[in-house]
């Protein structure tokens, strides 16, 4: 069960918004991964994670799980949210790709709402990162997400330019090695959630 806070710390409206709206649409989905205030082990490994509390208390970040047998197919969920350019964004991981707002882009030299690679050790492909931006204004607008209807953005976009979103290509280095860490990071309790 996804925590929204405890007294010391709350979840960002606009996250929780995004959660009740996915679990409303797909009822039935898997929870397992979901996930919003960093663990002890996610809290070792990442400090500055946005699943951390800020100055203010709020957690900004949101992970959902990929569960596409019911609907919840996180790499169209993701380029769905890409292709809106909602303005509460920071950034979106999903499956080893990552894009970001102009803010996001701006402090780490990449494009704008533009698929990159991401080389984190966790490759997220069992869950989508969902990261909303500072200013409270926008964190906690509850206004509704630009999920899409059955990933329709997505089939257009494959049929315009041939790409595949949801199919990243992970540089050569990430083998074995990295699936060997990548399973470290996905065993951890998940009683405060991760990333």
């Amino acid at each position: 069960m996804v925590s929204f806070g405890d007294g010391s710390w709350r979840l960002a409206k606009s996250l929780i918004a995004l959660y009740n709206q996915i679990n409303t649409k797909f009822p039935l989905r898997n929870k397992s991964g979901d996930g919003t205030i960093a663990g002890a082990a996610h809290h070792r490994s990442n400090p500055n994670s946005d699943h951390e509390p800020d100055a203010t208390g709020v957690v900004r970040a949101l992970d959902i799980t990929h569960d596409p047998a019911h609907g919840v197919d996180t790499c169209r969920l993701a380029e769905n949210l890409r292709l809106g350019r909602d303005r509460r964004i920071k950034y979106v991981i999903s499956h080893r790709r990552i894009f970001g707002d102009e803010g996001y882009a701006s402090r780490n030299g990449r494009s704008a709402w533009t698929w990159e690679h991401y080389g984190g050790p966790n490759p997220h492909d069992t869950h989508m990162h969902v990261s909303v931006n500072a200013s409270d204004a926008l964190a906690d607008d509850t206004s509704a997400w630009g999920l899409g209807d059955s990933g329709d953005a997505v089939q257009i976009v494959q049929e315009n330019t041939g790409s595949q979103p949801c199919l990243p290509n992970p540089p050569p280095a990430q083998s074995r090695q990295g699936t060997r860490r990548n399973r470290s990071v996905r065993s951890r309790p998940a009683a405060r959630g991760h990333a």
